[in-house]
């Protein structure tokens, strides 16, 4: 079975060829070559994004892979003891988030910025897929219950 230099099957000219199979194999190959979704244990489209980590609950999580670009959204709810945030907001990173490996960058310190939900937050992805919140808006601690969005695109190894 021939394939293209992207890695893509296809039918040899000329061969005789079971149609059905044929066509399965080849959406399979390019299925496989371009990523698919990735999305949280709300099933959607089954496979999980990843787990929460101590002290923080994952709300809801999804991923989009095309190639190796990854657009994430995460949606976590502290659970935790209390987090001081200072005036600066600039607090010690607290992990949130364990990325499952498909899903690791490329690069470390990858960013995450405030989405929909929440004080505006900034984090980080490191090179081992562990998702961190690095910053918040000042003016109140984190509390239990308080749900925070993060969001970013990059690109996987």
């Amino acid at each position: 079975m021939p394939v293209t230099t992207n890695g893509i099957w296809y039918p040899e000219p000329g061969q005789n060829y079971n149609i059905p199979a044929t066509l399965a194999t080849m959406a399979s190959s390019i299925e496989n070559k371009l990523g698919g979704w990735a999305v949280s244990q709300d099933g959607l489209a089954g496979g999980a994004v990843g787990t929460a980590l101590t002290g923080w609950q994952l709300v809801g999580a999804e991923a989009s892979i095309e190639g190796k670009g990854i657009q994430l959204h995460l949606r976590v709810k502290r659970t935790g003891a209390t987090i001081t945030v200072p005036a600066s907001g600039n607090i010690n990173n607290s992990n949130v988030v364990q990325l499952v490996t498909s899903l690791k960058p490329r690069l470390g310190s990858t960013p995450l910025s405030a989405a929909h939900t929440g004080r505006v937050v900034a984090g980080n992805i490191d090179l081992n897929g562990t998702v961190a919140i690095a910053a918040v808006a000042p003016g109140a601690n984190i509390t239990v219950n308080e749900e925070f969005t993060l969001a970013g695109y990059y690109i996987k190894r």
